[in-house]
């Protein structure tokens, strides 16, 4: 408990002074999805919170090789008196990628209780990304179910 505690500061300090950044997705979906993360010259620290309403797997990669490189998203920095493009990490969704290292599989949701859903742990779970890398993320539901996905991040400075 203490030690979420001490990350719950250190998000809400990084929030006041305009350096917390957020991406949010949420879809209805039986079909995979996939998406990158090109970080920039700098590390990049992230936590994510993943929700599900039925059995789904989350899975990161470091050092993908894309095919497609898909579509850009933006970052958003939780401190709105900040500009949101201040972040050198770059977001891309409906991804195609291949290869890579396996750094984290996860799973949340229920096949048998479909409907309640579940969330994956948030603080306490950050990992710190290498600079100028690519990160594949994909997400993979067992059936049609709703699937939310957050991401706060920082960069080292």
């Amino acid at each position: 408990m203490i030690g979420q505690a001490k990350e719950e500061t250190k998000l809400e300090n990084l929030e006041h002074t305009g350096k917390l950044f957020f991406s949010e997705a949420v879809a209805t979906t039986g079909s995979s999805l996939y998406f990158l993360w090109h970080t920039g010259n700098r590390p990049v620290h992230f936590i994510s919170s993943n929700f599900s309403t039925l059995k789904t797997t989350y899975t990161v990669y470091e050092g993908v090789s894309y095919t497609v490189l898909g579509t850009s998203t933006t970052s958003y920095n939780r401190n709105r008196n900040f500009p949101d493009n201040s972040i050198s990490l770059t977001q891309y969704f409906g991804s195609t990628f291949s290869g890579g290292t396996l750094l984290s599989t996860k799973q949340t949701g229920s096949t048998s209780s479909p409907g309640l859903g579940s969330q994956s742990p948030s603080i306490g779970s950050e990992a710190v990304l290498k600079p100028n890398t690519y990160y594949g993320f994909s997400i993979i539901p067992s059936a049609t179910c709703d699937i939310a996905l957050n991401f706060f991040f920082w960069e080292e400075y």
